[in-house]
């Protein structure tokens, strides 16, 4: 954590923005100390461990909020980005301003595909080779990830719109 922040005023001081980020297991004093270094209108990146269950990186994320809520006026809030949140229901969940996530192009590593829900599923039948290394087969890896990437997109824009029936909106 002290070599983070070490990193990030190195490329402050080169002029550069830094999304300050905290992770699941760290105390919930660094994340008093990270959001003391997040710019009024800045943003700061959350992230869940995505190899523990939904509902622990769900359960991590409202202690998050809550600490916030009690902590900060709602105009005081920075903006929140989800380091590999993908997860239809953590997005429905909290008010992500941004995210990112790898699971669009799974269909290489692990042949599933981000289904219309926005969840990975396996794809069936030989749709693709079984070994990742056999996975070159042009027509269906291009497809797992037009549809991937599709779906995707569709997921983005149904959570933007979602968040924006409840009144959440971010002016960039």
């Amino acid at each position: 954590m002290a070599q983070s922040l070490k990193n990030a005023d190195f490329l402050r001081s080169k002029g550069l923005r830094v999304v300050e980020v905290f992770h699941m297991d760290e105390p919930r004093q660094f994340l008093d100390d990270l959001l003391a270094r997040v710019p009024e209108g800045g943003t700061l990146a959350l992230s869940p461990r995505n190899d523990r269950p939904v509902q622990a990186r769900e359960a991590w994320l409202n202690v998050v909020l809550r600490h916030l809520v009690k902590s900060y006026p709602l105009d005081k809030f920075p903006r929140f980005h989800g380091l590999a949140v993908t997860a239809p229901r953590l997005l429905r969940a909290f008010p992500f301003h941004s995210g990112d996530s790898s699971t669009w192009k799974t269909a290489y590593t692990y042949g599933v595909v981000v289904n219309e829900n926005g969840t990975a599923e396996k794809i069936a039948g030989n749709f693709l080779p079984a070994s990742p290394r056999q996975r070159t087969h042009p027509e269906g890896l291009h497809y797992a990830t037009h549809v991937s990437l599709q779906n995707t997109s569709r997921l983005a824009r149904d959570m933007t719109s979602l968040w924006a029936k409840r009144g959440v909106t971010f002016d960039d």
